[in-house]
């Protein structure tokens, strides 16, 4: 990872996402000088319990602390990341969440909604109309209101999925699996070929042209 950050630094931006697990202080110190530009840390909870339960793991809540401090002692952005499930979505979770971001002087906060991937294939987590209102006020109020100038800023990517359509899908990104396999993004995963094995333009092609089965301005 520190090879490839050196080679590539000078036209390119490095974010690493991770739960904070051995992300040390001498590890950032590492990174930063290979030029590591930023880190995004998922925290699913404000508190320690809940998000160690969410994470499957005691230490979870702090690794995250940790790595929020290293990242800061050696001047790497940081953004929390938060899947932002029916049961966290109300005003007050929501702010008590960005008051503890603010404590802990981080740049950024990232909206996730939850999609039926990963542990919850199969499973009915899409957040509803009553959610997606309370976050995008939330989102619009604390990013534009002067009174929460000194807050980070929210990113929100459904709020303009919603609108726009998806980012992703190969027009602006896509995302390669472990097993090589070409998708649309990380939760939407359509799968289009294989990146070492087949024609990457054609395989490009054919995911641009099936887009997002969620986020079409078709379905809004």
């Amino acid at each position: 990872m520190l090879d490839v950050i050196k080679s590539y630094k000078d036209n390119t931006d490095f974010w690493i996402l991770t739960s904070g697990y051995n992300f040390s202080l001498k590890n950032a110190e590492k990174l930063k000088k290979a030029g590591l530009n930023g880190v995004i840390i998922s925290l699913d909870h404000f508190n320690p319990a809940e998000h160690n339960k969410f994470r499957g793991n005691d230490n979870a809540f702090k690794w995250v602390m940790e790595a929020i401090n290293s990242a800061l002692e050696n001047n790497i952005i940081v953004t929390l990341s938060i899947c932002v499930t029916r049961s966290f979505v109300t005003a007050e979770n929501i702010l008590t969440y960005m008051n503890l971001a603010k404590k802990l002087k981080v740049s950024f906060v990232q909206f996730l909604e939850p999609k039926a991937v990963g542990h919850y294939i199969g499973k009915d987590v899409s957040l509803l109309p009553k959610h997606e209102s309370i976050l995008e006020s939330t989102f619009l109020k604390m990013n534009s209101n002067k009174s929460f100038k000194n807050y980070p800023l929210i990113i929100y990517h459904g709020y303009y999925q919603r609108r726009l359509g998806c980012f992703n899908g190969g027009l602006t990104g896509l995302y390669i699996d472990t097993d090589g396999d070409i998708n649309a993004c990380p939760f939407c995963q359509i799968k289009t070929g294989k990146v070492l094995n087949d024609d990457f333009d054609n395989s490009l092609n054919n995911l641009t042209k099936k887009g997002c089965p969620e986020y079409t301005i078709a379905n809004y």
